[in-house]
């Protein structure tokens, strides 16, 4: 198995499409930054007041997609040359040639992700510094929580994958996943849809999505006639809990169901 890992790890550094699905996102990102950085004047946002706002979740609900473009090409693209089937003919296990590319495709998806998530943030505090909206712990202690609902959306990217034995299914949850990330729920008229999605450990693009959202409220200064935005950051334990222990054994679910179908297939 740790052959056919290094070999789907060789093929991702020299695959041309996710460099420019990473690049292309980065590129839209410093558009977005540039955008936004327009009304910011001689009180520049500083990077906790970006990490709070949505512009911040929005550029890291979006680069979700590279997530399930990496893991579509690497668990799908062997289906369309038939290199998956030369390898179980010439005596590989199937619980081999599954994890093989499982493991990989989920490491750089995940990895591609975060570098995308973060890049803007660290770009922010590096010209206007990290300021005193959120504490710096608890940004980390959010974006490192952010890759387990990671996890569990690649597993089951991959399941899909797997099951259809092409790489478009992940693509096709690269839309589906960000629209659920960015849609207002007030887009839902049907209420049972909407209490759906509200619940933050259901769909694992809105878990993702809640944990990079800050709650706060805003009060208006007599003084100066602004809005002031007072934010609360810190997470609940129920919500770290929560997303522990749900996205640990969904995204169990969906690699044992992704196998099962992969090991009673016929291949043909």
């Amino acid at each position: 198995m740790g052959e056919i890992i290094r070999a789907q790890l060789r093929q991702a550094r020299k695959t041309g499409m996710l460099y420019l699905v990473f690049f292309l996102f980065a590129f839209v990102s410093c558009i977005a930054l540039l955008n936004e950085s327009s009304g910011w004047g001689e009180h520049p946002e500083t990077a906790s007041d970006f990490v709070c706002g949505n512009m911040s979740a929005k550029l890291c609900s979006f680069a979700i997609f590279f997530l399930m473009v990496a893991i579509g090409w690497i668990c799908g693209a062997d289906f369309e040359d038939k290199t998956i089937n030369y390898e179980l003919s010439a005596g590989r296990l199937r619980r081999e040639v599954y994890l093989g590319r499982v493991i990989p495709g989920i490491l750089v998806g995940i990895t591609g992700t975060v570098i995308l998530s973060a890049a803007p943030i660290l770009l922010i505090a590096a010209f206007y510094g990290w300021g005193n909206s959120l504490p710096l712990s608890n940004a980390l202690l959010r974006l490192l929580l952010t890759m387990l609902p990671l996890l569990r959306m690649g597993a089951f990217a991959a399941a899909m994958t797997f099951i259809l034995k092409h790489q478009l299914p992940s693509v096709m949850l690269a839309f589906c996943t960000c629209s659920l990330t960015v849609m207002p729920l007030e887009t839902f008229n049907m209420p049972v849809i909407r209490d759906l999605i509200k619940n933050p450990f259901v769909l694992s693009a809105v878990n993702y999505s809640n944990l990079m959202t800050v709650d706060s409220w805003y009060v208006y200064g007599c003084f100066d006639f602004k809005m002031h935005y007072i934010y609360y950051p810190e997470l609940s334990g129920s919500m770290i809990a929560g997303t522990v222990i749900v996205s640990l054994v969904m995204t169990a679910v969906y690699l044992l169901i992704g196998y099962h179908f992969f090991h009673v297939d016929d291949m043909n």
